[in-house]
């Protein structure tokens, strides 16, 4: 990936965690709000950065509410990862938060 669509990788990856619209998050950071809509729709549609297997784009997700989880966690949640770690929250988290984790954990990769 070159580096005017690294720019925009990261731009567009921190506005979809940011939960602002477009329009404020390009006024915010002195962006072209019609490039940023661009390159949104670009990585989208992209194969490469929506559907690629390994990718990361996306994160297996299952909520289990049998009795063994909410014993653990009455009310709450435990995500399991593949590589074998949980963790195990009082709540569900928000989408924002989810992104933001699944974020790091690409980071780490």
């Amino acid at each position: 990936m070159g580096a005017r669509a690294e720019f925009w990788r990261k731009h567009v990856e921190e506005l979809r965690l940011s939960g602002e619209t477009s329009k404020a998050y390009a006024q915010r950071h002195g962006l072209s709000v019609h490039s940023l809509r661009h390159w949104v729709g670009r990585f989208r549609v992209e194969p490469s950065v929506a559907t690629a297997p390994g990718s990361g784009a996306f994160i297996a997700l299952r909520l289990d509410r049998d009795a063994s989880a909410q014993a653990s966690v009455p009310g709450g949640c435990t995500l399991r990862c593949a590589s074998g770690w949980e963790l195990q929250m009082a709540q569900l988290p928000t989408p924002q938060w989810l992104a933001g984790l699944s974020s790091m954990l690409r980071s780490v990769r």
